[in-house]
């Protein structure tokens, strides 16, 4: 399973951080991998909508994620932005960037 994701947005925003960050859960810890996956089958992203939500109008300093997963034949995009409200998909986000996050950071 290959999972990219880009994250614009936030406070001071820093192009360097923005991504595309990429990583397949074939080439990390075999432990890691099967959290992840679980992560996308307990989020049930590949029925997800191509946006889950928009920044409220006016809010500021919230970060918009653009997640793909690509499963064999299967690929999906999901465009959606903090406050992220649904728990299982939270709990993707977090753990991606946590994955993708550049060393010292």
């Amino acid at each position: 399973m290959n999972i990219t994701i880009e994250i614009s947005g936030g406070f001071a925003a820093t192009p360097g951080l923005s991504g595309p960050f990429s990583f397949d859960t074939k080439d990390i810890d075999p432990h890691i991998a099967k959290e992840i996956e679980s992560l996308v089958s307990d989020s049930k992203f590949f029925e997800l909508p191509a946006v889950v939500n928009i920044t409220p109008t006016g809010a500021a300093d919230y970060y918009t994620y653009t997640i793909t997963v690509r499963d064999g034949i299967r690929s999906h995009s999901v465009r959606l932005a903090d406050p992220v409200t649904d728990p299982s998909l939270e709990r993707l986000v977090s753990r991606v960037r946590e994955l993708v996050r550049p060393a010292g950071r």
